[in-house]
């Protein structure tokens, strides 16, 4: 269960929250019990000093012990404290002894006769200790106010007053007496308070206070339980709210974990649903376009297969028409043309062109494939571009000669320079040269030109041969495409080169054309700018 995020994240709350309610609840306990510690201290305090005064006068000038011990008997009752008192040499004058855990009183009201003879000359209602007639006679309180009862007329009423300890002080009730009313004190204190009586320097006695009502522990005991209480409800709390808070959190991510995996059996059409602007949000919205990106690239790559089979096709029937030629021309020399020595000379020449014709396909195909991959350095120079296209015109003079063709070249101006590997670039040219040769009739025109527009340079070769088919365009660029409708041999490799070529120059290379009209092939590479040379570090992907 814990291997989940969800569990996790709420089991952090509610960690959390325990951690914060410990911490906070330790700093609220430690305030409270310094809070009630300097309370009794400030108690025992101010009680020792009253205390202290008033024993000053039974120890000194005249020890009067009888009087000391009724006077810390009584001021011991109503401090609700045990009280010592020492002379000068530490040795006990009185005690009080250990709280009996009693605290009730006789209120007498006597009516009737209010000359009655009792404690000499008694007020019209008076309140004695009844814990002091308890302890006394060892009697029950039944048998106290009974004895006490006959002393007293009718009319006399008799009420027990209880102190009652509380958290904060005493509950006093008045009610009649009986012998369930004795009650008793758990919680004492165990703090001891000693000061001196007279002088501190040089003092007479000491007074001690000790077993007070421990009023602290019944705080605290209070507070751990509402603590309990509240720390309880608190993380109960904090675990709904968990749950809730990382339901929400996790859902999203449970949701693209079942687009992935969708994904993974192969539905590259699925995507993530939208979860606003936040971290998760972003998250899915990149997750889609690794998606969108992943389909275009498995398109690609099926596109691509689909060209290499085409391709390896294209190739294996471009080598198996010299191969089987020259089969063929081998048997026919070992065999009926074996004494034929004019026979022999015709095969060996035409086993010759096709051994030339093999040798230009390989050759070619090794180069498309090497510049393809990347593996041909490219080495670039500056070159005059009207040289260049001179140049070019020049090589197919002759050819151009014998078709009638003309040939001519439109120099630039001004003239400028382009930067590119020239070898290839000259490659590329004499290729679309020499397509619009084959294509174009006896009797018609090629033009060769160049222009230099935004920091990119653009060649123009345009022929009024017979056109390109508008169903033929987008694929004259591939290996071994001919055309539906072409009568012209040829390998179809020249085009596939050309682009092959610019492309690794960071170029492109289209051409417009219509049927009967003649095509205007144009091949654009980047070119110096401002002074500086350009050289492409990645191939464009135009064509």
């Amino acid at each position: 269960m814990f291997r989940s995020i969800k569990w996790r994240l709420t089991a952090s709350y509610v960690l959390l929250t325990l951690l914060t309610v410990s911490v906070l609840g330790a700093l609220v306990f430690s305030f409270v019990r310094q809070s009630v510690t300097k309370q009794e201290t400030d108690f025992l305090t101010s009680n020792s000093k009253a205390i202290a005064e008033q024993a000053s006068q039974y120890l000194w000038p005249i020890l009067r012990v009888s009087e000391l011990r009724e006077f810390a008997t009584t001021t011991s009752v109503l401090a609700n404290v045990r009280i010592r008192i020492y002379d000068a040499t530490n040795e006990v004058l009185v005690d009080t002894g250990p709280y009996t855990g009693v605290d009730q009183f006789i209120w007498i009201q006597p009516f009737g006769n209010p000359n009655l003879d009792y404690m000499s000359n008694p007020p019209s209602a008076f309140i004695i200790p009844w814990i002091a007639d308890f302890e006394a006679n060892q009697l029950s309180p039944r048998h106290i106010i009974s004895s006490m009862m006959e002393d007293f007329p009718k009319e006399t009423r008799f009420s027990v007053i209880q102190r009652i300890p509380q958290a904060w002080g005493y509950q006093m009730t008045f009610e009649e007496p009986s012998e369930e009313m004795i009650q008793s004190e758990k919680n004492r204190s165990s703090r001891i308070f000693s000061l001196a009586i007279g002088d501190p320097d040089h003092p007479i006695g000491y007074v001690e206070l000790l077993d007070g009502p421990d009023y602290g522990t019944e705080t605290i005991n209070t507070m751990i339980k509402a603590f309990l209480v509240a720390a309880g409800g608190t993380l109960l709390l904090a675990g709904v709210l968990g749950l809730l808070i990382s339901g929400k959190l996790t859902s999203p991510i449970i949701q693209l974990t079942e687009v992935a995996g969708q994904m993974s059996s192969g539905d590259l059409s699925t995507r993530a649903p939208s979860f606003g602007k936040d971290e998760i949000g972003q998250l899915a919205r990149r997750f889609n376009q690794m998606a969108e990106r992943l389909e275009e690239s498995f398109k690609t790559l099926a596109l691509e297969r689909d060209t290499l089979r085409r391709f390896i096709t294209d190739a294996s029937h471009e080598l198996r028409t010299p191969i089987t030629a020259l089969k063929n021309f081998n048997e026919l020399l070992i065999g009926k043309a074996v004494d034929d020595t004019q026979t022999q000379r015709d095969f060996l020449l035409q086993s010759q062109d096709q051994i030339e014709r093999l040798e230009w396909i390989t050759h070619n195909l090794l180069n498309l494939s090497r510049i393809e991959a990347g593996l041909t350095p490219l080495k670039f120079e500056r070159k005059d571009v009207n040289e260049l296209l001179e140049s070019i015109a020049s090589t197919f003079k002759l050819q151009a000669e014998k078709k009638d063709i003309q040939v001519r070249v439109k120099p630039p101006c001004p003239a400028f320079d382009v930067w590119a590997d020239v070898s290839l670039l000259v490659i590329a040219l004499n290729n679309l040269l020499e397509n619009a040769l084959k294509f174009t009739d006896q009797g018609g025109k090629i033009k060769l030109g160049a222009q230099e527009m935004e920091g990119k340079v653009q060649f123009c070769i345009q022929d009024t041969g017979i056109g390109i088919e508008e169903e033929d365009l987008p694929h004259v660029f591939e290996p071994f495409y001919r055309g539906k409708s072409s009568s012209v041999e040829g390998s179809g490799l020249g085009l596939a080169m050309v682009k092959s070529v610019i492309r690794a120059h960071g170029g492109r290379v289209f051409v417009e054309s219509e049927p009967g009209m003649g095509s205007t092939f144009t091949i654009e590479l980047p070119n110096v700018i401002g002074g500086d040379t350009q050289n492409p570090s990645q191939p464009s992907t135009n064509e």
